[in-house]
């Protein structure tokens, strides 16, 4: 990953497959950690644009975060076999 001075600090440009899925991965649990930490805060204030029940809420941060996460792995295996010598007879 190559990183670049911005005014908020420093940001990472992906380079590759292998970066591209932390990407994913940072976003779905900075995006997961936002909306807990807007609940803590805000309690009366919904962490939504959209109205949700908690178990709603709590039902598509996790889908998101494990879709992710399968996505990652899915990605790693296609990689780690790409990486793989192959067999000669």
């Amino acid at each position: 990953m190559v990183s670049k001075s911005s005014k908020k600090g420093n940001v990472v440009e992906p380079q590759d497959a292998s970066d591209e899925v932390q990407r994913e991965i940072d976003f779905a649990v900075r995006s997961a950690v936002a909306l807990l930490q807007q609940t803590l805060l805000f309690d009366d204030q919904p962490p939504t644009r959209f109205a949700f029940d908690d178990d709603e809420l709590t039902r598509r941060i996790v889908d998101s975060l494990v879709e992710t996460a399968v996505r990652a792995s899915a990605a790693h295996s296609t990689a780690a076999d790409d990486e793989r010598p192959t067999e000669t007879r």
